[in-house]
């Protein structure tokens, strides 16, 4: 392989700001100026071939990262309006096309026209959405927000603010002719890490997206608009967490999911599909390949549940145009919720004693979005076998194995109610607020105690224990009163 062929390639793959801002009189292809001179190629090339670009380029605040596409896209968007602007000057006449576009310019650009106008141009929309009583109608109203906004592989572009995206290109298994990829959205935040990340700044993020929506639905003419933010903001974390990380969403070979239209009743109940393909104007589409099927499956699940039957319920006494099978199906599915909400607080009885099994639902989801979140963590210390003490501290220092010297304050909750298999010991539960670092499920930790007496120096090994070192079992001998030594 020519290596200088593939420097050459690999400077203008990760740099290609410098490529694209350059004058003619400038420098082209490598850029020594970009390089860090001080990196080994061979340890990080990425750093070597960029690291001096890296250090002096500063990300505008507007913007979450920077690349050679929007640069261009800039760069255009500017040719496009100084096209657009010498048109709207030139006084185009009336009925030709240039007049259409100054006219559609000048009215897009009239902010006063605009703030004028007030909420007149949304009412309509939103009379829409209040009218909305039956899972038909829900369906309806959110086909006719599918979009093709997502581009999964030219773009890279995952995200669409929309229930879900689609997007059409040569499918998987038959590239002779195109296929709709389906894939899953509804956030309005760029991904799920921006609803679950415990990081102070993903927290700061989401403090400051509570008080935007509060601030909307203000200026929309609504009340109680902390209660309401704060509920949109729920909903829109509960579908991040069906969603599948993005690390995911880019393995192709998890994607290739063909669905004909009748396998979404089966694998996605909840949504009545065949409404809302119609609505979407893809009602006589034969199949589609969906991306992110568990998300997709997850999603369409969130349309049941309590708040359906409530809406039913509400409706059906009312005397609204609601079929009594409508209020039926909603209470069967209430019904099925409720059985799996009575088993999952018998688990947690069991796994996690009353304190936690008899939270009432709100504060048991608000705990179950914190854990998630990584805002809090639950945690079992066993005592060491042959061991006991009279009563469990109220608080604990907690170390993860490997970072000993990081040790973290936990709280007691309640004596555990079962026995762990293996070390059949008697255990404790412990609670972490505001984790510093992640602490994922089966994450091994050791905890220190403060319990009454002198202190002691060392670690107590009882005599019947066989002690490993280097994955090797050794002997200690005495060699002194408080001195033993490793054989």
């Amino acid at each position: 392989m020519d290596l200088r062929a593939l420097f050459f390639v690999a400077l203008l793959t990760v740099s290609p700001l410098t490529l694209v801002a350059q004058a003619p009189s400038d420098i082209h292809g490598v850029h020594p100026a970009n390089m860090d001179r001080a990196t080994k190629p061979g340890n990080n090339f990425y750093r070597y071939a960029n690291g001096a670009y890296l250090d002096r380029t500063e990300i505008p605040a507007d913007r979450v990262g920077m690349s050679g596409f929007s640069v261009l896209a800039d760069i255009v968007n500017k040719r496009v309006a100084g096209i657009i602007e010498d048109v709207a000057k030139s006084n185009p006449a009336p009925g030709t096309e240039k007049r259409k576009m100054a006219d559609l310019f000048d009215s897009y650009m009239d902010e006063k026209a605009i703030d004028a106008h007030g909420m007149a141009a949304l009412k309509p929309h939103l009379a829409e959405i209040a009218a909305i009583h039956t899972q038909r109608e829900l369906a309806t109203a959110l086909g006719h927000t599918l979009r093709a906004d997502v581009d999964a592989l030219n773009n890279t572009n995952f995200h669409t603010p929309n229930l879900f995206g689609v997007w059409v290109a040569p499918g998987f298994s038959d590239p002779d002719h195109y296929a709709p990829y389906f894939m899953q959205g509804g956030l309005e935040l760029p991904s799920r890490d921006f609803y679950i990340d415990a990081s102070p700044r993903m927290k700061d993020i989401r403090e400051k997206y509570l008080a935007h929506i509060s601030a909307m639905l203000k200026l929309a003419g609504y009340d109680h608009t902390g209660q309401r933010a704060e509920s949109i903001l729920h909903l829109e974390t509960s579908i991040a967490l069906k969603h599948i990380s993005l690390a995911d969403s880019e393995n192709i070979k998890k994607a290739n999911n063909p669905w004909a239209m009748a396998d979404f009743a089966k694998k996605a109940p909840g949504l009545d599909w065949p409404a809302y393909f119609a609505a979407a104007g893809l009602g006589a589409q034969p199949a589609f390949i969906v991306w992110q099927p568990t998300a997709v499956t997850a999603e369409a699940a969130l349309v049941a549940s309590r708040a359906a039957e409530e809406r039913a319920r509400g409706l059906f006494q009312g005397g609204e145009n609601v079929a009594r099978k409508t209020l039926e199906t909603a209470q069967a599915q209430l019904r099925t919720d409720q059985t799996q909400s009575r088993a999952l607080q018998r688990k947690l009885a069991l796994e996690w004693g009353d304190s936690v099994a008899e939270l009432d639902p709100a504060a048991r989801g608000k705990l179950i979005d914190q854990l998630v979140r990584g805002e809090v963590a639950l945690l079992r210390v066993d005592i060491a076998a042959g061991q006991s003490i009279a009563e469990m501290p109220k608080t604990a220092r907690v170390a993860v194995i490997g970072r000993e010297r990081e040790p973290i304050e936990a709280v007691q909750i309640t004596p555990a109610t079962l026995v762990d298999p293996k070390t059949q010991t008697q255990g404790y539960l412990l609670r972490i607020e505001r984790p510093p670092f992640a602490l994922h499920p089966g994450t091994a930790v050791t905890a220190w105690l403060e319990l009454p007496g002198e202190p002691l120096a060392g670690v107590v090994i009882p005599r019947s224990a066989i002690v490993y070192f280097g994955a090797a079992a050794w002997i200690y001998l005495q060699a002194e009163e408080e001195e033993f030594e490793r054989r």
